[in-house]
């Protein structure tokens, strides 16, 4: 499979020009933003939505497991809190 990705996300800003009877200090300047396009061709449109897709879903996968763990190790702290106080008592 032949993947040729080129991402240019450079924003160009061009101010209007007013002539100079219209130009003052209290008057807002006007700006003009254009982006260029992104490229992405790896087959067709579908296969690039399909492969967005797999990359957000295998990140969330990631992501709840990460916190699946975090909370399971805040479970234990707690339980070793739990036990040390009843100890201690």
């Amino acid at each position: 499979m032949d993947l040729e990705v080129r991402l240019d996300n450079v924003l160009e800003v061009n101010e209007c020009k007013l002539p100079a009877a219209q130009s003052s200090l209290n008057s807002p300047k006007r700006f003009t933003l254009s982006s260029k396009k992104k490229l992405i061709t790896i087959g067709s449109s579908s296969s690039v939505r399909n492969i967005a897709i797999a990359e957000y879903y295998t990140a969330k996968k990631e992501y709840v497991a990460a916190k699946k763990e975090n909370i399971l190790i805040q479970s234990e702290k707690l339980k070793l809190e739990i036990e040390k106080l009843r100890n201690l008592s």
